[in-house]
């Protein structure tokens, strides 16, 4: 089956109208985010001082109902970043060696997943993307390696092929399909590499999406999020999951989870294309860069000035408990 006719049968079952649309079951769990900070010293005489832990706070929106936010201890600021993220601060004077400190929040969630429904002669062409979208989400970071040739040539070939904005997400994810296998070694390399490397976690895969998008004017920011993986009662989630959000003029933000889509699991292929699981708790929705609250993360950054020989250890985890009854599917993340 050519790319083309895969994705007018995705298009096909998604069906005929412009729509964002919730489906499945209710998913509801309490979450708790927990960043723990503490300070290394061989010689004993270092410390951390001037700590500053920022943590991304979940969204309540129509997706995702939060409900009984409470922060521990209590943020010393509360700041949004440019794309409309929530952000706790919490600052702490010093840590000493053998100390540690623990900040966080916690929530009730209600979580359902979310299919897009697209009509495809509603798109309109690249070119008019609004400028204000136009000029954030196609810009050059780091992460990206967009003035690598290799990758210009990949996104250049791709972009010949595509039959507008959709069809172009939709060659892009196919690409990373084919080129990458999932293998989360704990590093986060440019896109340039991991296209180099054929291998990535989720935020590799998400970082060649944004690079080859980019390139050919499609303007792509990534989603982050804690994922629950298991049907216990209890999990504890230390890997978390990001993936790609593509802008298509006309209808608006349209998600393509590549990572997910790639089928190695053992779950459909291209499960993920223009769905979003109830499984994930967003976090935030943009771009990173060294500016950014985070950094390029999209859970929790900390930064202290280190005195002496002081090493700063950080640990960050999810706790989901449940309050209801299970839902089925189990999907992998990063």
């Amino acid at each position: 089956m050519t790319a083309m006719s895969q994705l007018l049968l995705i298009l096909s079952l998604i069906g005929p109208t412009s729509d964002e649309r919730l489906i499945g079951p209710t998913l509801e769990r309490s979450v708790r985010f927990i960043e723990s900070v503490s300070c290394k010293s061989r010689s004993g005489k270092g410390k951390l001082e001037d700590v500053e832990i920022r943590v991304a706070i979940p969204a309540d929106n129509s997706r995702q109902a939060i409900s009984q936010l409470r922060f521990s201890p209590e943020p010393d600021s509360l700041i949004r970043d440019a794309h409309g993220n929530g952000f706790a601060v919490f600052r702490i004077k010093s840590i000493i060696p053998g100390e540690s400190v623990e900040v966080g929040w916690s929530c009730q969630a209600r979580l359902r997943a979310v299919e897009h429904v697209v009509e495809k002669d509603a798109l309109k062409p690249l070119d008019e993307v609004p400028a204000p979208i136009r000029d954030v989400y196609l810009r050059q970071a780091d992460r990206y390696g967009m003035d690598d040739p290799e990758v210009r040539r990949a996104a250049a070939a791709l972009g010949r092929r595509a039959d507008g904005a959709l069809h172009l997400a939709f060659l892009i994810n196919e690409h990373l399909r084919e080129r990458l296998t999932y293998r989360n070694d704990g590093r986060w390399e440019s896109a340039d590499r991991v296209l180099r490397n054929g291998h990535g976690s989720c935020s590799e895969y998400n970082f060649a999406f944004i690079a080859l998008a980019r390139l050919n004017g499609l303007p792509a920011r990534y989603v982050g999020a804690t994922a629950l993986r298991s049907d216990e009662d209890q999990y504890e989630d230390t890997i978390h999951h990001r993936w790609t959000e593509v802008y298509l003029p006309g209808y608006g933000w349209f998600p393509v989870d590549a990572s997910r889509n790639d089928g190695e699991d053992g779950s459909p292929v291209n499960a993920w294309f223009g769905k979003t699981a109830a499984r994930l708790l967003v976090l935030m929705k943009g771009d990173g860069g060294r500016d950014h609250p985070l950094g390029w993360g999209y859970v929790a950054a900390a930064e202290a000035r280190r005195v002496h020989d002081a090493r700063l250890v950080r640990k960050k985890r999810f706790l989901w408990t449940r309050t209801t009854a299970p839902v089925t599917s189990t999907r992998r993340g990063e």
